[in-house]
């Protein structure tokens, strides 16, 4: 019930803001909420909510289920697949298509809340610079792209700053386990070495303790 009163609720706002601003209208309903909301819309998103809310509770249920990061991965590579497929079929389509869930992959392989935290201040610092840059230069006549410029750019770009630091995420993870599995040989050979050392005085102790007095006796 709370999950389609959230859902539910949510569309109503948007509803209407958005049609008595004039960005969009409806023609027919069995009943316009406010003049211009169908109540079709509001039952609508009610019942998704409340299955939303149904799978929310299905998903904490002790199950076998794949990873964050396989899922995302799964999904950019996917979206890498029909991003050229469009291509070789000629439509346009955005580059976001596959950096979307790509940035989503970087920052899900970021185990510390603090580095998560600065990569994302590091994207939106990549996206900011990168829309003032190309608004001026689209501006100044430097270049043009086909289309407009628009804010899928700088979140292109910035969805690729994640996910490159959770590429080097890994290289770094890799890096640290070899250097402790080096430390961890080298500091086996040095103990084994100061077993034998020690093994070694204590048993040439035990020999001149045990060796026969050969003092001339009266």
């Amino acid at each position: 019930m709370r999950g389609g009163l959230l859902v539910a609720g949510a569309d109503f706002i948007v509803e209407f803001l958005g049609t008595h601003g004039g960005a969009w209208h409806y023609n027919k309903s069995l009943w316009l909420v406010t003049g211009t909301i169908p109540i079709e819309l509001v039952v609508l998103f009610f019942g998704s909510g409340v299955w939303l809310a149904a799978f929310h509770l299905v998903m904490h249920q002790p199950r076998t289920m794949p990873s964050l990061q396989r899922v995302l991965l799964g999904i950019t590579l996917m979206s890498v697949g029909l991003y050229g497929l469009a291509l070789w079929s000629g439509l346009s389509v955005n580059m976001i298509l596959f950096t979307l869930p790509f940035g989503f992959w970087g920052l899900s392989r970021i185990e510390r809340q603090d580095v998560a935290a600065a990569a994302v201040g590091l994207a939106a610092l990549t996206a900011l610079v990168d829309w003032f840059t190309e608004t001026w230069a689209v501006g100044a006549g430097n270049y043009s792209y086909t289309k407009e410029f628009s804010i899928e750019t700088p979140l292109t770009y910035a969805m690729l700053v994640l996910g490159f630091i959770g590429i080097l995420e890994g290289f770094l993870a890799r890096g640290q386990a070899s250097s402790q599995n080096l430390g961890e040989r080298g500091g086996g050979f040095e103990t084994r070495q100061n077993d034998l050392e020690n093994g070694g005085n204590g048993g040439g102790e035990q020999h001149a303790d045990n060796a026969p007095d050969k003092t001339p006796k009266d």
